[in-house]
């Protein structure tokens, strides 16, 4: 184990530029990895398109939100999380555009897993400040990027979790060419039929 610069603490951190050992404290977050402070600044904007801004529903009726802790880890780096949602299931945008959560159609292809009839109100103020936008994507474009991934790269990606996916592969999101883009893909809610 290798021994922060700054801290004299044992850390098995390291700048992803230089290799210099970096404890949590002084560690800085970027999408590709962690920064010591003198590579943070000099990094390229890095965007991260995260996998829809609802919640998944949960076993015990709960619901989790994928997108409030995407947008609260990334929250004060040069990282802009922009979030994905079906367009027959736009809650967080309708609720961006009335400032406060408020009921929303709840329909789709992904229904089972993005589609709540309102965002949370925990999560809801950590989306209004760290979410640059949303954008929103058909049901045709969902199920064409899942049957994209599954035949490119065989991986297996529920409707839900080939939102974001979706809003590159339609060109809804387009990156600039210094930007590094992260897609979250989940495939919990799907079974491949023979």
């Amino acid at each position: 184990m290798a021994t922060c610069t700054q801290h004299d603490v044992e850390t098995n951190l390291s700048c992803r530029t230089c290799g210099t050992p970096v404890c949590p404290d002084c560690a800085v977050r970027t999408a590709m990895g962690v920064s010591c402070a003198a590579h943070a600044g000099g990094e390229k904007k890095e965007a991260a398109v995260a996998l829809a801004p609802k919640a998944e529903r949960s076993g015990a009726g709960g619901q989790r939100l994928l997108i409030g802790g995407v947008a609260a880890w990334y929250a004060g780096t040069n990282t802009r999380v922009v979030g994905v949602e079906p367009a027959a299931a736009p809650t967080l945008s309708e609720a961006l555009k009335a400032g406060r959560p408020v009921d929303a159609p709840a329909g789709g292809v992904a229904a089972d897993s993005l589609a709540p009839r309102q965002v949370g109100a925990l999560m809801f103020p950590i989306a209004q400040r760290h979410v640059d936008r949303v954008l929103l994507v058909e049901d045709d474009e969902i199920v064409r990027a899942q049957a994209v991934l599954w035949d490119t790269f065989r991986m297996l990606v529920e409707p839900g979790g080939a939102a974001a996916f979706a809003a590159l592969l339609t060109g809804r999101y387009t990156p600039s060419p210094d930007e590094h883009v992260a897609v979250i893909l989940c495939g919990g809610n799907t079974q491949r039929s023979s």
